[in-house]
């Protein structure tokens, strides 16, 4: 049986920022055996948000847009890249619907609040699914580092 992961990948939409061409990794799939058909991409991930860490901008990427490779679980090691940071902000709006969903890769060793601050001083300025800003008093936040997850 081999086992492969899946590693997405997307590039920043800010034409002027310096790390335009390089990636911004997106979490790694769980391994999964690999078989002919087999889908491309977990459907959660069909719709992120990213903050680019080098200009501040955020953009929002359909699974089309992402840059996919399957690795085989013995070859991981080598794929190692960034640290990607799993952020969830929940609307302060009352029933405004789940949390919304923010990746920022860093390869600097920024900490939990650095990443936090990052995401809320990004540009455009963040808002929800429904669009309520989410600069406002009440919103909750919490980020993950998911760095190792997924490896055992």
């Amino acid at each position: 049986m081999m086992l492969v992961r899946q590693i997405a990948s997307v590039r920043c939409k800010n034409e002027k920022c310096d790390c335009h061409e390089q990636p911004i990794f997106l979490p790694f799939s769980s391994p999964v055996e690999m078989y002919e058909g087999q889908r491309r991409w977990p459907k959660e991930f069909l719709d992120v948000r990213v903050v680019c860490r080098e200009c501040r901008h955020w953009y929002k990427y359909l699974a089309r847009e992402f840059d996919i490779q399957m690795v085989l679980e013995a070859d991981l090691p080598i794929y190692l890249g960034p640290v990607v940071w799993y952020v969830l902000i929940k609307c302060a709006e009352p029933d405004c619907g789940p949390p919304s969903k923010w990746y920022v890769a860093d390869d600097t060793g920024l900490s939990l609040d650095d990443i936090l601050r990052l995401v809320f001083a990004s540009t455009p300025e963040i808002t929800c699914e429904n669009g309520h800003s989410l600069k406002r008093h009440g919103v909750q936040a919490t980020a993950m580092n998911l760095m190792n997850v997924g490896k055992d």
